[in-house]
């Protein structure tokens, strides 16, 4: 495929990404990266092309900031006897229309145990965690596939540890995980998994 039409796909797609969060934007930021953009095809234009990557990098982080403030909302509060710690974003880099937004929190009931709840949103390893849902003879040893608020889920629960994992696919975009050790038992995983808004996380995968 030739260089100008790999360029012209990725700017098309930076661009549909940009009318679908731009309006919730603040203009501040709505400025920045329309102004990424920019110079990103005026240097493609001057065939800059190691100069228009690099911009376009740059818009696509700004627009994964946006993101990552509306995924911040639906981690949950802590339930009663838990604290909760600050909400922590990164972003995890892929190919250029690809990466990962992750936004973790943990809790602790102050007797050992401790949670940390998880999003990523548009995650390139969604593939294989859809994969091990739709087909069993995936699952490892110790995995079973459940259903949390009518998403399907992956559960990994070591009782010899009293620790474990909740993974719950949201859509075709998103997961979340939930993952403890020092409980009581693997309903804890649940509870926490059942306080999460995954409404809201398909709408906001859905903008």
């Amino acid at each position: 495929m030739k260089i100008r039409t790999v360029v012209n796909s990725i700017l098309t797609g930076l661009f549909a990404a940009w009318l679908a969060f731009g309006p919730a934007c603040g203009r501040a930021l709505a400025d920045e990266v329309e102004e990424s953009l920019k110079r990103a095809q005026e240097f493609y234009q001057q065939q800059k092309y190691s100069e228009a990557i690099s911009e376009l990098q740059m818009a696509i982080s700004q627009i994964q900031d946006k993101q990552a403030e509306g995924y911040q909302t639906v981690l949950p509060e802590p339930p009663a006897g838990w604290s909760a710690g600050e909400i922590e974003t990164s972003k995890v880099p892929g190919a250029l229309m690809g990466g990962a937004v992750v936004i973790s929190r943990e809790y602790s009931n102050g007797q050992g145990a401790t949670v940390t709840v998880t999003l990523m949103g548009e995650s390139p390893a969604m593939s294989s965690i859809l994969m091990m849902a739709s087909n069993p003879m995936f699952l490892g040893p110790g995995y079973r596939l459940v259903r949390v608020k009518g998403h399907k889920a992956l559960e990994e629960w070591h009782q010899d540890s009293n620790s474990g994992q909740l993974s719950v696919i949201v859509g075709s975009k998103a997961v979340v995980t939930v993952e403890g050790s020092g409980l009581s038992s693997k309903e804890v995983l649940h509870e926490f998994a059942n306080l999460v808004d995954y409404e809201k996380i398909k709408r906001l995968m859905e903008e």
